[in-house]
């Protein structure tokens, strides 16, 4: 209170010489309506920058909330369409079932330069999640999991070595290998497409459905293609994922993975 006294005496004509500016301001813009209008749209103005600023900053901090909030919203279409699949199935005995589940989960390690890289993800056996389960991205083929504990799940990563892709053209079906060759994370190579066929830059390439991975989910597009010695061509793929972004992810549930096991 002492101090607050002694800043009031301090400062006391410049606080009195503020307070008659703003009566004055006040006068004027009462008794002017130019002026009044001028004033009028300047506090539109300033409180639209104020507010948009604000909207900003708190668009940023919920922005995290927001991408969770969006990827559960995700799981939970893709589960829909999958039961949906599963009902049609029962009313129309020769519909395409849907055999598949999603499971959101959060990458929370990742590496892309190593000749091995793999994924660490924040889910584990408590959410069902199991080994070599398929892992895919809004975007495209992420990987599939090699180990899981109870609550996380390490995923060998496309950018593996170890680790192959069967593809295929969506324009006409023809397929192959695709594999990382440890260098641009960007980049793979289609292999075993012969000369014969035609394959042009732009080309799209999506899962062929022959592993853990669903039919015709994106991969990539044809970036360059190279006549080789052989008889197969030299295609690289330009990735749809982009490897060093990768936030969410959803881990695929094969609900007919043991039946198909048991024939293999």
């Amino acid at each position: 209170m002492i101090n607050l006294l002694r800043f009031l005496l301090k400062h006391y004509f410049v606080i009195l010489f503020l307070c008659y500016e703003a009566i004055a301001v006040s006068i004027l813009v009462r008794d002017n309506p130019y002026q009044n209008t001028i004033l009028a749209n300047f506090a539109i103005n300033f409180n639209g920058y104020l507010s948009s600023a604000y909207d900003d900053m708190d668009q940023y901090f919920y922005l995290k909330e927001k991408n969770e909030f969006l990827v559960r919203e995700n799981e939970q279409l893709r589960n829909q369409l999958a039961r949906k699949n599963a009902l049609e199935k029962i009313i129309r005995p020769d519909s395409v079932i849907s055999q598949y589940s999603y499971i959101a989960a959060k990458v929370i390690n990742n590496s892309v330069s190593r000749p091995y890289n793999y994924i660490m993800l924040n889910k584990g056996m408590a959410d069902s999640v199991k080994p070599e389960m398929a892992v895919l991205s809004a975007d495209g083929v992420v990987g599939v999991v090699h180990r899981v504990s109870d609550h996380y799940a390490q995923v060998i990563s496309l950018l593996n070595l170890k680790f192959k892709v069967s593809c295929k053209f969506r324009k006409n079906q023809y397929f192959g290998s695709l594999e990382w060759t440890g260098h641009n994370p960007a980049i793979c190579y289609l292999r075993n497409i012969p000369l014969h066929l035609e394959v042009y830059a732009g080309d799209t390439i999506v899962t062929t459905g022959y592993g853990v991975f669903p039919e015709g989910f994106p991969v990539g597009t044809v970036s360059e293609v190279k006549m080789t010695s052989g008889n197969f061509y030299d295609i690289e793929v330009k990735l749809a994922n982009d490897f060093r972004k990768l936030d969410y992810v959803y881990v695929v549930k094969d609900i007919h993975k043991t039946e198909k096991e048991e024939l293999s």
